[in-house]
């Protein structure tokens, strides 16, 4: 029997649940690798247990609104805080304005000049830590990546079914798609019945903010379109950058990106789809499906049995601590919780969804890693893996800040951020209209500059009038932006650099991993040059603009200073990978083409840590795409296996 029941802060399980310690699947991590993994294998038949560290917050305001979604990343109940290390060189790494250090008051200082005797932390990291991981705390943008990306591990792996047009069949299996008519133009290569929902921000609320329309306006120019009124600059953002064409990264453009929510702009993501599943019921009142959800509860080991025949280890379950905030990347943790120590049987598999940071760490605590960062911290070695926890890649992002002349118009005016009789929440609560119904930025662009190594445009841009992101710090999230503002977030996807590092800190299940990115160790000219391209094709617009907005003054990068330097000093990443990528290799590589741990059985690793290479695109969309794969890979095992009996 299948029963749960839900307190006000954690998923429980009845008394008789609670004996049956035996699964077929014992899943990882909820988050959009998985997440809908679990939920996809629970409606085929099989039986899961899926391990998450946080609790359920689906119903909270920071998580459902699109417009809060900068907020819900400092939630403490709902994100882990980690800091990272952005340089090897402690000169430059002290050059950002963003770096954080605890003073000896015990608080955070953000900024150039500590108080003396503060210790350095480094830079804020959030990180989704509820049901649904950071599907649940991220802008939603829900962009496929360049064809190429997928092609690349295909040709990595000779596997061709990691073809970029093997890999669109996933999407079509998980898109429902709000903004794309199932019969109308434009419809083929997208889905219409999938569990995440798609839809595009309602780009007419801009027609209240000229001046941002007039710096999108000069943008197009820019790149060959030449709009003559607002209606065909609505028109030209309207296109689908989800297109079916393989040459879409091809051009330098702008798009109103797609967002993962739905047609109420309510979030969709992993924790909306794995509550559908286990919310559903048979005619006797029992679970239709066999998913358990064991919230609260942070995984602390993986359990092999050791082959008898000589073959590899297998994994065959997990151990986990339950209880609130045990991990020191929470908030909350003081120090003193110590959880509940559970365990739980795998028969068939054992999965980890982590993400990039905690799936090493997973992996390490377990005995699957390097040897010697193994044995430094007396943990028994299960396999050798020497790529376990390296290639931690991430996007480059290079802030454009510049002030205007006069405030521009904003649609987030009238708001008053969910103080009481708030109108823009009550629009919101009623039909998901205006301004809180906005994700991520209403404007995005693809820039291809000069150093790029493929066809494909290797900068993503996101911009808007009246807000300011230029990375993470804490409270960046309720920080207060003058209404002169215009940002540009320039992101260079795909870099060069393959340098970052993630490595035990101690064999404590509850401490955080040391997180070194190594900015810029490897591939800095051609990186840096792409960057300052795109942050001079932005600037250039700004100078081309007149009263009565213009001049604009330039914030970042910083006058006066290189412009190099200057993005070097403010850089910052939000969209972690690579940390157990895929590949034949064992020595290289960690996981196979279908997601398998090398040296071990019964072990597969499925999120954003298994890409070679950060995508080039925001990793959200490709991930869910990968657990999408990931579940047809071992549907199609297990039918050969049955094959096989027979």
């Amino acid at each position: 029997m299948y029963s749960l029941l839900f307190g006000a802060a954690a998923l429980l399980f009845s008394d008789a649940l609670a004996q049956s310690n035996e699964y077929e699947y014992v899943i990882i991590g909820s988050g959009a690798g998985g997440g809908p993994l679990a939920a996809n294998l629970a409606r085929a038949g099989h039986s899961v247990y899926l391990i998450e560290a946080g609790e359920n917050r689906g119903d909270d305001l920071l998580q459902r609104v699109p417009s809060f979604a900068n907020e819900g990343s400092e939630e403490p109940r709902a994100t882990w805080s980690f800091f990272v290390s952005h340089y090897e060189n402690e000169t430059q790494a002290y050059r950002d304005t963003k770096y954080t250090w605890r003073t000896p008051e015990q608080d955070y200082y953000v900024g150039l000049d500590p108080p003396e005797g503060s210790e350095p932390l480094g830079i804020y990291y959030p990180r989704g830590a509820s049901l649904g991981g950071s599907s649940m705390v991220n802008a939603m943008n829900f962009a496929l990546p360049p064809d190429r990306d997928w092609d690349a591990i295909a040709d990595l792996t000779g596997d061709e079914t990691w073809r970029a047009t093997s890999m669109r069949t996933y999407y079509e299996r998980l898109e429902h798609s709000n903004y794309i008519a199932s019969n109308g133009t434009g419809s083929q290569g997208h889905g219409f019945d999938g569990y995440i929902h798609s839809n595009h921000n309602d780009v007419e609320l801009l027609r209240g903010q000229p001046g941002f329309l007039e710096i999108i306006r000069t943008l197009y120019n820019s790149v060959g379109h030449f709009p003559n009124s607002t209606d065909e600059i609505f028109q030209l953002m309207q296109r689908d950058m989800n297109r079916l064409d393989d040459t879409r990264y091809e051009a330098n453009d702008l798009f109103n990106i797609p967002i993962h929510y739905d047609a109420q702009h309510r979030r969709s993501s992993a924790q909306s789809y794995l509550m559908d599943t286990v919310n559903q019921y048979n005619a006797d009142g029992t679970h239709r499906y066999p998913l358990t959800i064991n919230t609260n509860s942070l995984a602390t080991r993986i359990i092999f049995e050791n082959s008898t025949t000589g073959g590899k280890p297998r994994a065959v379950g997990v151990e986990y601590l339950h209880g609130q905030a045990l991990y020191r990347a929470d908030q909350r943790h003081n120090g003193l919780q110590r959880g509940t120590p559970g365990n739980v049987t795998a028969t068939r598999e054992v999965i980890v969804s982590g993400g990039a940071f905690n799936t090493p760490q997973i992996l390490k605590l377990s005995g699957v890693g390097p040897a010697d960062e193994l044995t430094q911290h007396g943990i028994s070695v299960v396999v050798d893996l020497p790529a376990v926890g390296t290639n931690l890649q991430d996007n480059y992002e290079g802030g454009v800040h510049v002030e205007a002349a006069r405030p521009f118009e904003s649609v987030f005016m009238n708001c008053t951020w969910r103080a009481p009789g708030d109108p823009c929440l009550r629009q919101w609560e009623a039909d998901g209209s205006g301004a809180y119904g906005i994700g991520a930025a209403p404007v995005s662009a693809l820039y291809r500059t000069s150093v790029a190594e493929t066809p494909d445009a290797d900068l993503f841009l996101f911009g808007a009038a009246g807000a300011l992101f230029e990375g993470f710090f804490p409270g960046y999230g309720t920080n207060y932006t003058p209404p002169e503002t215009f940002f540009w977030s320039v992101v260079k996807m795909q870099m060069r650099n393959t340098a970052g590092t993630v490595k035990l800190r101690s064999a404590d299940p509850q401490d955080t991993p040391e997180i070194a990115f190594n900015f810029f160790a490897e591939g800095r000219e051609k990186d840096l040059q792409s960057l300052v391209e795109g942050v001079q094709w932005t600037l250039d617009a700004f100078e081309s603009i007149g009263a009565p907005y213009g001049p604009y003054r330039v914030v970042k990068p910083v006058p006066g200073v290189d412009m190099g330097q200057s993005i070097m000093d403010d850089t910052f990443s939000h969209h972690a990978s690579s940390t157990c990528a895929i590949g034949v290799n064992q020595t290289t590589s960690c996981v196979d083409s279908q997601f398998r741990v090398h040296g071990v059985d019964g072990l597969r690793v499925v999120d954003a840590s298994v890409f070679p290479s950060v995508p080039g695109a925001f990793p959200v969309l490709p991930t869910f795409m990968i657990s999408e794969k990931a579940f047809a890979v071992i549907l199609e095992g297990l039918a050969l296996n049955a094959t096989a009996r027979v």
